[in-house]
């Protein structure tokens, strides 16, 4: 359960007056719903008053059971110094929803000296009566720092992979399924060239099956492999070449792709 099951859930007021069973009714909903939700999760009504807060938020607010029980969300003071920097932006984000008058996401990044830096976007819900009138805001919590961070490096990579040197990448096939600038401008082949086949089209004919076959044992047991070795250009020509190859391996340690990276020698 999550975020999806604010839209398949109807939180809205209707615009009749409900009667007060039926509004005991409601709030026992919205209740069960802030425990379904997999991640920190808490009710507050119109002042901020806290009417729910399910284990996930306790546990990442570093709070016992029962601690925010007759509390406002201004009151909620989480003792660690970054989750008091991350409160401090919700109850700025609070009054901006309900002014806003719909769904709000927020997304803040922390930084405190010698703590990693962590990233959350803050879901704000908020519901209003039928006569206009604030009534609950759903505050969800989802700390995005693995993805913020995935983001960052894999911008990082991008930067590496259109160095100077030739790049290409394989899958576990050892089949072709990109190369970068470098690769085109020191070979003479387009990525329109070489995708789908193996590096084998790159082969000079100098070296024999032993030389090939010591560089996959390398692979196999180190995960590396690296030295000099011949390559042909598009056009034909030989060129001498510094090589290196690493296995990637997922998170279950089977390889799932190739990176080589190779600088032309005889330009040196």
């Amino acid at each position: 359960m999550g975020l999806h099951l604010m839209r398949s859930l109807n939180l809205s007021w209707p615009r009749a007056t409900r009667r007060p069973h039926a509004l005991a009714q409601h709030l026992v909903s919205l209740v069960s719903l802030v425990d379904l939700f997999e991640k920190p999760a808490l009710l507050l009504d119109g002042r901020g008053g806290l009417k729910a807060v399910n284990h996930h938020a306790l546990e990442w607010l570093g709070l016992p059971n029962g601690a925010w029980q007759g509390r406002t969300l201004a009151q909620l003071q989480p003792p660690c110094p970054l989750k008091r920097g991350l409160h401090e932006r919700c109850l700025d984000h609070f009054e901006s929803t309900w002014y806003a008058q719909q769904t709000c996401s927020y997304e803040e990044r922390l930084v405190l000296q010698g703590v990693e830096a962590r990233s959350y976007v803050l879901h704000m819900y908020p519901m209003f009566r039928a006569n206009g009138e604030r009534d609950w805001l759903l505050l969800v919590v989802e700390d995005v720092s693995c993805v913020a961070q995935a983001q960052v490096a894999l911008r990082v990579a991008e930067v590496a992979f259109e160095s100077r040197e030739g790049m290409l990448i394989c899958d576990a096939g050892n089949r072709i399924v990109r190369v970068n600038q470098a690769f085109t401008r020191l070979t003479g082949f387009d990525a329109s060239d070489v995708v789908g086949l193996t590096p084998a089209i790159l082969r000079s004919g100098r070296h024999d099956a032993n030389f090939y076959q010591s560089i996959w044992r390398a692979l196999h047991e180190r995960g590396f492999w690296q030295g000099e070795m011949w390559g042909r250009r598009k056009n034909g020509d030989i060129f001498p070449k510094w090589l290196s190859i690493s296995a990637v391996k997922d998170a279950h340690g089977v390889v799932d792709s190739y990176i080589g990276a190779f600088t032309d020698l005889s330009a040196e």
